[in-house]
């Protein structure tokens, strides 16, 4: 009964754990596999899900948090208690761990600590058809798709597209040419509400976010703030 109220939805499988014992929500998630258990506590405020985790093998944690956008784990291991936190943490591999310690180093309220790194980048030498055919294989591990970034050799940000106006565009025609260059950008030190401002400003969907040197560390979304 548990699984297929995971696998008809997550929401009201994650409303269930909030209202139950950490240790019995902890049992419940143990049961499913590490894609469901992630698909639910996805839905769980991330409170309560460190706290949820916090019951379970660190091995299993670990698991599960690495199925989910590093935005998203980052948030729920910066509330584990620290031993926890290093345990889970050395149990993932140096990849997904590296990406969740890179969030934890920005404040919560910043856009650096509200960014997701799972954003779809490509190089602006593509033609039209073929980013269509790169963002294809690429939509399994991306969230967000409403916009493509354009970046340069070294990463930097150089444009961005609409996904709508991409596949709108004549196959051969080079994405330099369909993207808006020099978009809107923030850094990671900037504030919460700053970022809010301009997502209403210029009416977005997401807000890139820049290092120092152009260089694109991920996007904010409006759902994030």
């Amino acid at each position: 009964h548990w699984a297929s109220l995971v696998e008809a939805d997550p929401h009201d499988a994650a409303d269930i754990l909030e209202a139950l014992e950490d240790e019995a929500a902890a049992d419940l998630l143990s049961g499913l596999d590490t894609e469901a258990a992630a698909d639910v506590l996805e839905e769980v405020h991330y409170e309560a899900a460190a706290d949820i985790l916090e019951e379970l093998r660190h091995e299993a944690a670990a698991d599960i948090l690495e199925e989910l956008p590093p935005d998203e784990a980052a948030d729920i291991v910066g509330e584990l208690e620290p031993e926890a936190r290093r345990a889970v943490l050395e149990e993932m591999t140096d990849e997904k761990a590296g990406d969740i310690l890179e969030l934890l180093a920005y404040p919560t309220d910043s856009a650096g600590g509200l960014m997701s790194t799972d954003l779809a980048t490509l190089p602006g030498a593509l033609s039209a058809g073929e980013a269509i055919e790169a963002l294809r294989r690429l939509h399994e591990h991306l969230e967000h798709l409403s916009y493509v970034y354009v970046v340069d050799q070294q990463d930097r940000l150089i444009g961005v597209v609409s996904f709508r106006e991409l596949v709108f565009a004549r196959p051969g025609t080079a994405l330099e040419e369909v993207m808006v260059a020099n978009p809107v950008a923030v850094r990671p030190e900037t504030d919460r509400e700053d970022v809010a401002d301009l997502v209403q400003r210029y009416n977005l969907l997401a807000v890139p976010v820049v290092d120092h040197t152009g260089r694109l560390l991920g996007l904010v979304t409006i759902d994030d703030v």
